[in-house]
């Protein structure tokens, strides 16, 4: 040992009696490897030392932090690893000075330690740590079962909050085993048990999965009745917690879209208004929102199915949403068509756009143009596809259009071609007297208006190579006709109808981004023929309406008659009022949300009626732009009287803007400095909502932990724009108390 000393130039009085006991050790490969860097007078440690054999007995060829060593000690108790943890204990059983010093730092941690001689070696630490984790923030309460647990001094907690922060941002496998050793080994400090004792609305630290499914569970059975805005901002703290969490994070989302929903839900006073234009007003201007939040709330409900527990926890929620979003949408389109009907009943008395004008409207034979018409593409989704275009370099904005009735495919997509006249013919609607079924027969009847133009399906387009889609755009007008919506919404449920929706954003999006960089088209405009009822419920025989008169036609939500008489429940429009088709024909339409018992027709996706969801029509007019937008949206800081506790700081910012065609997203860099230094993580944030009717939506909840000693009781926030590389002029600044004053030993 002698010559061990003398070889590495380490101190006889420091560490000879060490060396002397452990050189057996110390001489083998495993150890050396470990430790060879770190025999330097200047370095060498007996901490370290115990750190290396720590690290070589759980076979790690590095030396480990104690937190690292902790959360190792973790998962070796998790099945599969027995003979590694029975090994592990064997050799630090045989080595006292290890042992003891394991032992002293989870008595400083924790104020307990490893139970060599039990069966669950880590068990009393990882309990410590799962309830002083949850409870930290709370004061005592002497009917807690738990409180021997109980840790007041700041230290203790913020080496434990370090450690967990540490545990929970590992990469995503050894995050999990983490998270499943810690639950598995403090399985007897029951979350049950601590709701008991300070409530589920208690500000918890730590809210692991068990806990925040109980606060889930409480929001569910609370959201349409309570405070929504309370809700809302516990699942955003909780999303924040929850980042990495796949299985959480969808039931969050969930209830956050219920809180949104319900918040303007309930906000409704009043359906009936004076005029058809108001009802028009109001929904493009608010309550499209709520078809909009329930299509949401159905694409993760059915993406739960795989996970029975979580399903369930939604189930009763959901059949309430659906009863209070069909009861919505009956009584606001009851009241719609019967104001409607008051006043005349007439397409051209509602003071909008109607959509057989679009492109009459929005053509220009200045320019290259591209008309898309997305088959069902409802208002709403427009709207999200809209706020996905307003990422992009290119201009758009969003418009509207009333279609013409029915609202029908046959009818209302062929009346978007220019055109002279439209005429009801054999059950079809022709188009300058020809009915256009096919793409031939729609490309032939545009040629008669523009020299060269071409109507092409989407599925064709895509197919297409760059250079023959450059070689098509050189054409003065295409039609591409799109329809993912239409086909898998009356193919499908609820599962297939969502996914169309998303999958309909994302492709047309693309197409239109495309269409201005990849074939330099300068002008695209994007519509649709109708949009779309949809209620995920069964509807039964007694709920489809009988028709008793005779028809020329008949679907779910329409028929045509020759019949002028008053029936109950129905809706009359004389068909010439309702579009430009001026035979003598009436269309029926089910009052409000109704269906007609038709045959094969689909009941749960349905459009054909005068519902505010199947008329309104998106118009996106978007235009390339060469410049940059300039401008980004600003940010606010909410959060004041800032404060560092238990390593960290929770605040609050909000997107003073909503991206939109002149405001461009930002991301910052959010830090906080003592005397200079940066001493938490450097967190960042993307400002990229585009929520321009609710300013909550554009509220971040950021939370930065401590990985650094700052002996100062003042620090600094500080939150940079990340294009600005020289971090020289932060965009906010701001004093934070250090509440901890001693410092802690990292």
């Amino acid at each position: 040992y002698e010559a061990f000393l003398q070889q590495h130039h380490l101190s006889v009085e420091k560490f000879g009696a060490y060396v002397q006991r452990h050189i057996g050790e110390l001489q083998l490969q495993k150890f050396d490897k470990i430790l060879h860097d770190y025999y330097t007078p200047e370095i060498f440690s007996i901490d370290i030392a115990n750190r290396g054999f720590i690290c070589g007995y759980l076979s790690e060829s590095k030396l480990l932090e104690w937190d690292e060593i902790i959360i190792r000690l973790f998962t070796l108790s998790l099945p599969g690893d027995e003979k590694k943890e029975n090994s592990f204990y064997a050799a630090l059983n045989r080595n006292k000075d290890v042992r003891e010093a394991l032992d002293a730092e989870l008595q400083k941690r924790f104020c307990v330690s490893f139970d060599l001689n039990g069966s669950v070696k880590m068990k009393q630490v990882a309990e410590a740590m799962m309830y002083n984790a949850i409870t930290q923030s709370l004061a005592l309460d002497q009917s807690d079962d738990y409180k021997r647990y109980k840790i007041e001094n700041a230290i203790k907690l913020e080496a434990i909050n370090k450690l967990l922060s540490y545990g929970l941002n590992q990469p995503k496998a050894k995050r999990e085993k983490f998270i499943q050793a810690l639950n598995r080994l403090s399985a007897d400090i029951h979350i049950d048990e601590i709701v008991k004792v300070y409530g589920i609305d208690a500000k918890y630290f730590y809210m692991p999965d068990m806990l925040c499914g109980q606060i889930i569970s409480r929001a569910l059975e609370t959201v349409a009745s309570v405070d929504t805005e309370g809700i809302r901002e516990r699942m955003q703290e909780m999303r924040m917690k929850q980042e990495y969490n796949d299985t959480l994070l969808p039931l969050i989302n969930y209830v956050l879209i219920l809180a949104n929903f319900y918040e303007l839900y309930n906000k409704i006073k009043t359906y009936v208004f004076d005029t058809p234009e108001k009802y028009i007003s109001e929904y493009v201007s608010s309550m499209y929102l709520l078809d909009s939040w329930y299509r949401q709330s159905l694409e993760i409900y059915v993406n739960l199915q795989n996970d029975p527990e979580n399903f369930n926890k939604v189930s009763n929620d959901k059949q309430m949403l659906d009863a209070d979003y069909a009861s919505f949408c009956h009584t606001l389109n009851r009241e719609w068509t019967k104001c409607w009907l008051e006043k005349g009943g007439r397409q051209d008395g509602l003071g909008v756009k109607k959509q057989q004008d679009v492109y009459k409207n929005e053509s220009n034979n200045g320019v290259k143009q591209v008309f898309i018409v997305s088959d069902a593409l409802r208002y709403e989704v427009a709207a999200e596809l809209y706020t996905e275009l307003a990422k992009e370099k290119h201009v758009a904005q969003l418009d509207y259009a009333v279609s013409m009735l029915p609202t029908e495919t046959k009818y209302t997509k062929c009346a978007l071609l220019p055109h002279r006249t439209l005429s009801l013919q054999n059950g079809e609607m022709a188009v300058d007297g020809e009915v256009l079924r096919t793409i031939e027969q729609r490309t032939n009847h545009l040629e008669k208006y523009v020299a060269g133009a071409l109507c092409i399906d989407y599925a064709d387009w895509e197919k297409k190579t760059l250079e023959e889609k450059r070689e098509l755009c050189k054409r003065q007008l295409i039609y591409i006709f799109h329809n993912t919506i239409d086909k898998d919404g009356h193919d499908g449920g609820a599962y297939e109808l969502t996914r169309a929706c998303t999958t309909a954003i994302s492709q047309l999006s693309k197409l239109i981004k495309n269409l201005h960089s990849s074939v330099n088209v300068t002008n695209v405009i994007l519509t649709s023929d109708h949009g779309f009822l949809y209620n995920d419920i069964e509807f039964e025989e007694k709920d489809k309406q009988a028709v008793q008169e005779d028809t020329i036609e008949r679907k779910t939500r329409y028929y045509l008659t020759s019949s002028k008489d008053g029936i109950v429940n129905v809706d009359k429009f004389y068909l010439r009022d309702v579009s430009e088709m001026k035979e003598d024909v009436i269309v029926a339409v089910p009052s409000g949300t109704n269906r007609f018992n038709a045959p094969g027709g689909g009941y749960s996706f349905t459009h054909g009626g005068a519902s505010l969801q199947e008329m309104i029509i998106p118009v996106i007019r978007s235009r390339q732009k060469r410049t940059d937008k300039t401008e980004k949206v600003g940010v606010t800081l909410i959060s004041r009287d800032l404060k560092m506790v238990s390593s960290r700081l929770k605040i609050q910012i909000i997107q003073s803007e909503p991206v939109s065609m002149t405001m461009q997203e930002r991301t910052l860099l959010c830090g906080v400095y003592a005397n200079g230094e940066l001493v938490t993580t450097m967190k960042e944030v993307k400002l990229d909502s585009s929520d321009s009717v609710n300013p909550a939506n554009r509220i971040y909840d950021i939370e930065l932990t401590l990985n650094k000693s700052a002996n100062t009781n003042i620090m600094q926030l500080r939150i940079y724009d990340k294009d600005d590389t020289s971090f020289l002029n932060p965009l906010i600044k701001e004093s934070v108390r250090n509440n901890t004053i001693i410092e802690q030993d990292f």
